[in-house]
């Protein structure tokens, strides 16, 4: 059964405007929220999602729960927040890192963007819980989520595929091939996460390749039968 999709928190307050201690209180909202985001992003990578609640982030934040609930409605809320930020970071991370040729080799592009997200999640354990260790209780979130990079590394890898097998890149759903090969990479990297990063980043894309080699091939071989 699909987990329900929690309604969305409340809408916060509107600030009044009214000063006090020389902020706003759109100001004094907003230091708020940074103090709630950042303790439950410890929270959550220290206790995970179950064990942590909006009672324990709001006094580690000094707000008042009532306010907490305004801002995020629950711990839910809270989390998919943090998860939001976070992801956002490695989203940048990984598209900083794209070669600036334009027409770059599949493999080499594909592997860089491993690499790089490994990378990234092996620098902070505590935010790589977040990322891919605690989203396995929250199916319905890291779905929807997902899909916003699924879509933009289509949009990406679709060009590359038209340019590189003009006949053959049809022949594949660029969209379902990226779900399931992205699934695999995010249970690989959590495997990888629990084993305690015990291989280097760049051995465990060489395995995450595989089954990318495998697509590629098969383009290859579309390609050459469509040719001749």
């Amino acid at each position: 059964m699909q987990p329900l999709i929690p309604p969305p928190p409340p809408s916060p307050p509107v600030p009044t405007g009214r000063a006090y201690a020389g902020k706003s209180a759109a100001e004094r909202q907003s230091e708020r929220r940074e103090r709630l985001m950042a303790a439950g992003q410890m929270l959550f990578a220290t206790l995970g999602l179950e064990a942590t609640t909006m009672r324990e982030v709001s006094a580690r934040a000094r707000v008042r729960l009532d306010q907490a609930q305004e801002l995020f409605g629950s711990k839910t809320g809270l989390f998919i927040e943090v998860h939001k930020a976070l992801s956002a970071e490695l989203h940048d991370a990984m598209v900083a890192s794209l070669p600036p040729d334009t027409r770059p080799d599949l493999r080499r592009l594909v592997r860089t963007l491993i690499v790089t997200g490994l990378e990234h999640l092996r620098a902070d354990p505590a935010k790589a819980r977040i990322l891919v260790g605690e989203t396995s209780q929250l199916q319905w979130h890291a779905t929807a989520h997902l899909q916003t990079y699924l879509e933009q590394a289509a949009v990406l890898l679709r060009a590359r595929c038209a340019e590189r097998f003009p006949r053959a890149s049809g022949a594949v759903d660029i969209e379902v091939t990226l779900a399931g090969l992205l699934g695999y990479i995010v249970s690989a990297g959590r495997c990888w996460m629990n084993r305690g990063f015990d291989l280097s980043a760049q051995e465990l894309a060489d395995q995450c390749l595989l089954p990318i080699l495998g697509l590629l091939m098969w383009l290859e071989a579309k390609e050459v039968s469509a040719a001749a």
